[in-house]
């Protein structure tokens, strides 16, 4: 693998935990988060050693966007959540999209389950951290960024 690829893949997770970090904290990410994570998986899927056809990347792209916002319209999940899910998902071809849709929802039921637990532990974080606070909802975010954050390490390192 090439520096430029290490370099756009180390971007790319710096920018997903940037978003994970900004969900956890105000459960919002802003738009400059989300358009430098579709910059840097555009830039990785660039440089990838074995990219798929350009259509099904943009594919992977719209079709996350298009789920994402319907779920937004329907109240399941935010609007920066939809938004920087379809950011990551133009790193993938149409069958990786299949394993970042799997990765995300296991990350995201760890992540409720271990939500339920901390703001069970942690009543004294709740004024800093929105995420751990009780009645608050998920910040999905988190999980769509481990989601591109494994299936990424698989594609590209492994």
């Amino acid at each position: 693998m090439t520096l430029l690829a290490w370099g756009s893949l180390g971007l790319f997770w710096l920018l997903l935990a940037g978003a994970s970090i900004s969900d956890l904290r105000s459960l919002s990410i802003s738009n400059t988060i989300v358009l430098a994570t579709l910059g840097a998986a555009i830039a990785l899927w660039l440089v990838r050693p074995e990219a798929g056809v350009w259509w099904q990347h943009l594919a992977s792209f719209a079709l996350t966007l298009g789920i994402g916002f319907g779920l937004f319209s329907a109240g399941w999940m935010g609007g920066a959540d939809a938004k920087l899910a379809a950011a990551a998902a133009i790193l993938f071809d149409l069958q990786e999209l299949v394993w970042f849709a799997v990765a995300t929802a296991l990350a995201g039921g760890i992540l409720t389950l271990l939500l339920l637990g901390l703001r069970r532990l942690m009543p004294g974080q709740r004024q800093r951290w929105l995420g751990l606070a009780a009645g608050k909802s998920i910040p999905y975010g988190v999980a769509i960024a481990a989601g591109a954050g494994i299936v990424s390490a698989m594609l590209i390192v492994l």
